[in-house]
């Protein structure tokens, strides 16, 4: 009875090893050192290399022809046979049909019923490899922000020419950023004279809004998700598009048996770089693997137990997660690309990305749930920088034309339904020129700088202060309800500029001259309130400045 009650703990121990080696994104393959067959491999090996296993049973890796440089594998059998580890080097590799693949390589020795064996993984990298081109619309003081994204990042025009593509994009297709620049991004992506059907380009130009899609590139071979949002030129029309692109081809793939052991499946599971864990119906933890444990900075006994809960920064995570669990208990279908915020033992918090699928017993009866997940904190970090740079003035901080004129938007439709009025403002620093001319242009900088926090002082929290560039600002006063206001806010603001600046030991006396427009009696348009702000604007320099004019 208890041999009975052993082989089936055991058992239950192999099919869930099993599950997580063959539930992992990366291809595994394990090597017998004796006599260098093959013994083993997962269903991401099959689907990256385009080998079946029978192609691949009793086979020896020399008989795969996996490597595209041999000096490469002999430096990797090298390294194993002086008992050191490979941990993510990137190599390159042959699948099936000859094509060249890019992977990350990690390789130990380990111990498998007595046998030395090589357990190795690769992370195929094909896609992210892509590089960008070059951005002609963005400043280059995030030039650095850009190349340090791992993504595939690109900028198009509106025919979808590469006008700038970052590092990872270009060294993807093995070219130069510059190399790039110029060509169409469906002929050096997918091998086309034309875009393809349901193309997110063209459709992020034909709704004006960011459009995430999901695509299988049968050119690459991979699943690739394809984030791509408008790029607005100084007058609010579409310029080009910018483009993130992940490969997202291990999630989609679906795992079979692997290990027989609970010896090899702990060796399996515990070299997985992903995290991976198992919940109850509760959503109580039953198992995390130790990568799950280091990257949320908790011990395996103290996840055990405990609900999902504990790493859930509020209820709006908590309450995700559930319809997450929800869903995938309904439908008996994976939720693959499931993203969100996580809290780890510390109280940092940062960002994570899975895949949950049903556990079942024996009876096929659901029993929780499994995760298998990675931390894309620092693309969340990027994703949010490259929104920082297209929407705000890099010198000052403040909001640019793009944003401005997305705020405009709001305010009038607001005022139209609530009817009340909007105050655009048009400002000048009064011979700002000067300032350049006889104490350089860094001092001008600081001027401008200096200038932007007095505005932003003198305005609501809910207006906006915006600068067009040079000394030119314009500023956006919601909901008004007198021309009077304006007026005030107005006559503030140049006595505000009266107070001399004291910057880096110099008094600087610099006015402002302002011109106003309101809606609806100036105009029902952005475009039509800043031609009626910037011809008053005119007025007041005509009249001496140091005044606005309406």
């Amino acid at each position: 009875m208890v041999n009975r009650r052993l082989l089936a703990d055991v058992k239950a121990q192999e099919e869930k090893f099993t599950t997580a080696f063959h539930s992992s994104p990366y291809a595994i393959i394990l090597i017998r050192m004796s006599d260098g067959i093959i013994f083993e491999v997962n269903d991401s090996f099959v689907n990256t290399t385009g080998y079946q296993y029978a192609e691949i049973n009793g086979k020896t890796i020399l008989d795969m022809h996996l490597w595209v440089r041999e000096e490469d594998r002999l430096a990797v059998f090298s390294e194993l046979a002086q008992g050191r580890d490979i941990h993510g080097v990137e190599y390159q590799f042959h699948n099936k049909a000859g094509e060249v693949l890019t992977g990350l390589f990690s390789a130990n020795l380990v111990t498998i019923n007595s046998d030395k064996c090589i357990l190795a993984s690769i992370g195929d990298i094909t896609q992210r490899k892509r590089a960008e081109e070059k951005v002609r619309l963005i400043a280059a003081e995030w030039q650095t922000t850009f190349d340090s994204i791992t993504d595939l990042v690109s900028i198009q025009d509106k025919n979808s020419k590469l006008i700038r593509v970052n590092k990872a994009y270009a060294a993807t297709f093995q070219k130069k950023p510059e190399e790039l620049a110029g060509s169409h991004c469906y002929e050096v992506v997918h091998k086309t004279s034309c875009p393809i059907d349901n193309c997110p380009h063209e459709q992020a130009l034909k709704t004006k809004t960011s459009i995430t899609s999901e695509i299988f590139e049968s050119g690459l071979g991979a699943y690739l998700e394809v984030t791509c949002s408008p790029i607005f030129d100084e007058h609010g029309d579409i310029a080009g598009t910018i483009h993130i692109v992940k490969n997202i081809t291990g999630r989609k793939k679906a795992e079979e048996t692997l290990a027989r052991s609970e010896e090899r499946y702990r060796t399996i599971l515990n070299n997985m770089q992903d995290s991976y864990f198992e919940v109850d119906l509760a959503g109580n933890f039953t198992f995390v693997n130790e990568a799950t444990c280091r990257n949320l900075g908790y011990k395996m006994e103290e996840l055990i137990g405990q609900n999902f809960s504990i790493i859930a920064p509020g209820e709006d995570e908590v309450k995700a997660i559930v319809e997450a669990y929800n869903e995938v208990y309904k439908r008996g279908e994976p939720h693959t690309g499931f993203a969100f915020k996580v809290m780890r033992k510390d109280g940092s918090t940062g960002y994570a990305e899975t895949s949950i699928s049903l556990l079942k017993d024996e009876q096929g009866r659901p029993i929780g749930f499994r995760s298998v997940g990675r931390d894309v904190t620092e693309r969340k970090k990027m994703e949010q920088q490259l929104l920082e740079v297209a929407t705000h003035d890099a010198l000052t901080g403040l909001p640019n034309r793009t944003l401005l004129y997305d705020r405009c938007g709001i305010a009038l439709a607001n005022a139209q339904r609530n009817h009340k009025k909007v105050v655009i403002m048009s400002l000048d620093l009064d011979f700002f020129k000067n300032v350049n001319d006889m104490l350089g242009h860094d001092m001008g900088d600081r001027l401008l700088i200096a200038a932007a926090g007095r505005l932003t002082g003198a305005l609501r929290k809910s207006d906006t202060v915006a600068r067009m560039g040079g000394d030119e600002f314009v500023l956006l006063l919601w909901e008004v309800d007198d021309p009077d206001d304006a007026v005030s806010v107005a006559e503030k603001i140049l006595e505000d500029f009266r107070q001399p600046f004291l910057i880096n030991g110099h008094s600087l006396n610099v006015t402002v001259s302002i011109g106003i427009a309101i809606y609806p009696e100036n105009g029902d348009t952005m475009e039509e309130l800043l031609k009626s702000s910037d011809k008053s604007l005119y007025t007041a320099k005509e009249s001496g400045r140091d005044r606005f004019a309406l």
